[in-house]
């Protein structure tokens, strides 16, 4: 898989010259508490507006005009134009809240304000070089305490309101802020967290409602309501002081990155300042008055969702203050509101994520409200499926497209934005004004335009943090892009640089190399065994788990699973492995998946499928997944799941990066597969999957390549001793594909010695630490669990295979439905559950949970993303941290 490196410059019209110099930005750790990375666009250089890529150099550069290079303190360049707008138009509100509409601010009147929160802030001795955090939901306070901030030559660090008092304290030491604005909700945690943190000075206390005062939880002279930041005599006044627009930091938003915790990433008055320049000229003239030539920011809405800690909400937000319009704020993402805004405002554009989009495509709520007025939707900060847009565009005929951006926080937002009336739901856009890109490979100038590629993004200069400890890249990357390392011409670029650091900042001794250029390795080839202890290691400082060692997996995991199924299905012949949630008549019992996944195993010896072969599964959540994933670590091969969802290209894809040999697919896929292994000379067989017991596939079998499920079930099974031992620590068990921080997915090779002892960790502290504390009498023979997760992914099919090791019974939604999720739970008294964040914010929000007796859900684990611990308070739950390089889970609360 050949991978593209994107070479990123910016305009200066008077310098024809340009500097080929490349750096890595995404981990530039300057020590192992502080991870913040300084990105600066910091020379300016000219390039011609080319849509063809120079055959000499490889070079593609941006079709689009240059856009102006930032030259002055971007709080000048929004101050004087909110003041612009406040003349043009006095009254005219430049946010709005959707709960309460009469909760609005003018320009003129977020002028004044951002003026009187930076003398304000001169007052408690904030200036150059300082950072204030602001834990606060989408408000307009947020945005006058960014632009006060900038006025002093500060800056601002937004951090997520759900955050624990302990992720609080963790940002707020990181950033070494000074002070910090809190939602009144917040304070009690805000207070907790400055505890231990000795930089900070003041906590100013915003209230998140018009009729909330404030004023009684200011307990003592530090902590003040922003009722008296706000009551303070603007100082209008021209500063003491020149920004240095390449150097003096105006925002520190805080990127998660891949590895360890979230890292602040210093952006520059130059870097946003340039960006907004491209973003708003590309939004004008390439999407808006292509969409509606009579567009007019002066007259028109904008809708804004995207919390303003995250580089997407407070860039599209910025410029909407830029442009002049009026923005309605969603203090939190709420389905009524935010439909019922789009309806009273008539929004025409909206910028979203992809979650959103589902709840557009499936929520009932939908045909409460007219939505007619969308045509525009702009999708970012993870990828969209092809097949999700559609289906939202199906439903809501008005919408003429939905486009996805593509960006990162280290790139003070995007690279890459849609051109409306070029209709690409799978692409990413078009490069921005200023920006060029190379392809860096011997053969990168045959490259066709329009081929898929990953991106590794750098600038010409990274400077040092604040403090001026510039550390080198420590040695020992958790995750060695080994293969990955290319000559530019000017530098050599290593992907190591990208995923370094694990969670404690060091390296951790189990992990194996990851080779990127093909797929992933990650095996857990060294698992530690350490000796009990609940302190660090006086002499090394190393914390060793506090529970007993595990054994290390030693045999093929198929070896292990096959006897464990076996001793199910003697103990209990007709117990059920897996039934489907959406016919309880669909099911399989632990005999019928013994035999079965001989029966597979035996067909796939037949097609000339053996040890080292890669199997890819195009299906929803079904028991033949897991009959195929057994099947293939018989023959010594692995599976791939792919998500059900791709499209042919996104699947061709992954067919080709893991060279599978064999397809196996749902038969609602069967059409996009055929066009995916078109090209991909690999593939020799297709295996049709149905969806539903009445579903007949045998007529879509329309050639000898093409083959039922029901053929392969059919096969006599052979139960033989295997002719070959398994190497445990270098054969393939699993090849999940993990979307990593750039580019396409990756393929993560799973060890049978990896996934198996993971597995004996995850089984032994599962039944000790959570279950059996939560229900003494809890039995795995006679529970069930109920399972939502994709088992392409590494959560969902760590779950799932957890639960065969233990003999419980399983019940599987094909996909997510929230009425047969909570019959589910009603009807099988489910006691426990696996879920991510989204799920969390349905059980905590819909109105259909209380259209079922959920009173046996006794504990909720969630993984995949953080989770708010307010949204978890409101379904009290623990969570789990891991990532698929590390097998399944990195530690568990």
């Amino acid at each position: 898989m050949r991978r593209t490196l994107f070479l990123w410059r910016l305009v200066r019209s008077q310098n024809p010259c340009y500097s080929r110099c490349l750096l890595h930005l995404p981990a530039l750790p300057f020590s192992n508490e502080n991870h913040r990375i300084f990105q600066k666009f910091n020379q300016a250089l000219s390039c011609r507006a080319l849509s063809t890529q120079d055959p000499k150099t490889g070079i593609i550069n941006s079709e689009f005009p240059s856009v102006p290079v930032a030259s002055q303190s971007f709080a000048d360049t929004l101050l004087s134009k909110i003041w612009q707008h406040s003349v043009e138009q006095p009254n005219r509100p430049a946010f709005i809240s959707a709960e309460d509409p009469e909760d609005f601010v003018t320009y003129q009147q977020l002028y004044l304000s951002s003026y009187s929160i930076s003398t304000f802030l001169d007052s408690v001795g904030f200036g150059r070089g300082d950072i204030a955090c602001a834990v606060l939901p989408i408000c307009w306070q947020f945005m006058g305490i960014f632009i006060g901030c900038a006025i002093q030559g500060g800056a601002i660090s937004g951090a997520n309101n759900q955050y624990t008092h302990l992720e609080l304290e963790r940002q707020f030491n990181d950033s070494k802020c000074k002070i910090v604005f809190c939602a009144d909700n917040c304070l009690e945690k805000v207070i907790n967290a400055v505890k231990n943190c000795p930089a900070v000075k003041k906590i100013v206390v915003v209230p998140t409602s018009r009729d909330c005062s404030v004023e009684p939880l200011c307990i003592s002279d530090d902590i003040v309501p922003f009722s008296a930041v706000l009551s303070t005599k603007p100082n209008i006044r021209k500063r003491e002081f020149d920004v240095d627009v390449e150097r003096d930091i105006l925002l520190m938003p805080y990127s998660s990155g891949t590895t360890g915790p979230p890292k602040g990433v210093m952006l520059t008055h130059k870097s946003f300042g340039t960006m907004m320049n491209a973003f708003n000229c590309h939004f004008d003239h390439q999407i808006l008055y292509k969409m509606d030539p009579k567009w007019d920011w002066k007259t028109g809405y904008q809708c804004f969702i995207l919390p303003l800690y995250h580089i997407y909400g407070i860039g599209i937000t910025t410029n909407c203050i830029l442009a002049g319009g009026c923005g309605i704020l969603l203090k939190q993402f709420d389905g009524q509101i935010f439909c019922k805004t789009i309806q009273n405002y008539k929004i025409s554009h909206v910028q979203l994520v992809p979650p959103v989009l589902l709840f557009l495509a499936k929520s009932p709520v939908i045909s409460k409200y007219d939505l007619s007025s969308i045509k525009f939707i702009m999708t970012g900060a993870a990828p969209a499926g092809a097949e999700l847009c559609d289906e939202v565009m199906k439903r809501l005929p008005s919408i003429k497209q939905i486009s996805q951006g593509y960006g990162m926080t280290e790139e003070s937002m995007a690279s890459h934005l849609p051109v409306f009336g070029l209709q690409n739901t799978a692409a990413a856009g078009k490069l921005m004004s200023n920006l060029e890109m190379k392809k860096p490979f011997p053969n990168g100038l045959n490259e066709p335009h329009n081929s898929p590629c990953a991106a590794v993004v750098g600038a010409s200069e990274v400077s040092n943090d604040s403090s001026g400890r510039a550390e080198s890249i420590p040695p020992g990357p958790a995750a060695e892009r080994s293969d990955d390392s290319r000559d530019t011409g000017s530098r050599s670029a290593l992907g190591a640089y990208l995923e370094n650091r694990t969670v404690s900042g060091r390296a951790q001794p189990f992990l194996g190399k990851v080779r990127c250029q093909t797929t992933a390795l990650a095996q857990l080839s060294r698992f530690p065994c350490f000796q009990v202890q609940t302190g660090p290691d006086p002499k090394t400082g190393i914390i060793n788990s506090e529970f007993p060692s595990v054994p290390v997996a030693s045999q093929s995991f198929a070896d292990t699973l096959l006897s464990k199924i076996w001793q199910h299905s003697v103990e209990q012949p007709n117990r059920p492995a897996f039934i489907s949630a959406e016919d309880p008549e669909d099911f399989v019992t632990y005999q019928q998946l013994y035999l079965s996944s001989y029966s597979i195993s035996t067909f796939l010896d037949s097609v000339g499928f053996g040890r080292g072969d890669i199997a890819c599964a195009v299906l929803p959540i079904c028991w033949q997944f897991m009959g195929i994933f057994i099947g293939c670590a018989i023959q010594g091969g692995a599976i791939s799941g792919a998500n059900n969802q791709y499209t042919h290209l996104e699947l061709e894809r992954q067919f080709n990066d893991s060279k599978c040999k064999i397809v196996f697919c749902a038969d609602n896929c069967l059409e996009k597969v055929i066009n995916a292994v078109k090209n991909c000379p690999a593939v020799k067989k297709i295996v049709v999957v149905p969806t539903s017991r009445d579903c007949s596939v045998e007529p879509l079998c329309i050639s000898d390549d093409i083959v039922p499920f029901s053929a392969v079930l059919s096969t006599k099974p052979n139960i033989r001793k295997r002719e070959f031992d398994a190497d445990v620590e270098r054969d393939i068990l699993l090849m999940p594909y993990s979307s990593g921080t750039t580019g396409p997915p990756k393929g993560v090779m799973l060890t049978h010695k990896s996934f198996g002892t993971m597995m004996n960790a995850y089984n032994c502290h599962f039944d000790h630490q959570i279950l059996y504390k939560m229900d003494p009498k809890w039995d795995w023979k006679t529970g069930y669990q109920c399972f939502i997760l994709p088992l392409y992914h590494i959560y969902g099919i760590g779950n799932a295979t957890n639960c065969i090791l233990s003999g419980g019974c399983g019940i599987l939604l094909k996909q997510f439905d929230p009425e047969i999720f909570c019959k589910t739970i009603q009807n099988y008294k489910i006691s426990h559950v696996q879920l991510v964040p989204p799920v969390l914010l349905f059980l905590a929000k819909s109105p259909v949970i209380s259209k079922y007796d959920l009173s046996s859900i006794k504990f909720i684990m969630t993984g995949a993303a953080p989770a708010g611990a307010e949204l978890c308070d409101e379904a009290s739950h623990f969570s789990v941290f891991g990532q698929q390089n590390t097998a399944a889970a990195g530690s568990k609360f």
